[in-house]
């Protein structure tokens, strides 16, 4: 299943001062870095998992690439209800509106598969790569 990447404001900024300290000595070598970072996030979008875990984090979703010698770090996130019933929660609505998300799923316990909100779909852990297909 393809993911969202989404940039944080601070790694925007950061691969913006970067590509200027590197356009300093040449324009080129600048766009061409900037390319390939863009190129080794969006490869995230189906292989979320392949890069290192955060050796001094230990945490196995934040993760790491190496583009030369700048590491690109992210995170893997998902929410998992225990529940047969979830509900619409505050953290949920943050979620859609920080991260700019289109929808949201919630994976949880129960037998059904079913709309939380306008948002938001609950998917049944039974039944989720059934479910999952027609996205």
């Amino acid at each position: 299943m393809a993911r969202k990447i989404i940039w944080s404001f601070e790694a925007t900024d950061d691969l913006k001062a970067i590509a200027d300290y590197i356009a300093k000595d040449s324009a080129f070598y600048a766009a061409a870095f900037v390319q390939e970072i863009r190129d080794a996030s969006r490869s995230l979008k189906e292989l979320s998992e392949r890069g290192r875990i955060v050796p001094e984090l230990s945490n196995p979703n934040i993760r790491e690439l190496f583009v030369k010698e700048y590491r690109l770090i992210y995170s893997i996130g998902f929410e998992v209800k225990l529940t047969s019933s979830p509900r619409v929660t505050p953290s949920m609505r943050t979620a859609l509106s920080d991260l700019k998300l289109q929808r949201l799923y919630v994976i949880h316990a129960g037998e059904e598969t079913f709309q939380l909100d306008q948002n938001i779909q609950a998917l049944a852990f039974t039944r989720l790569l059934t479910d999952l297909k027609p996205l």
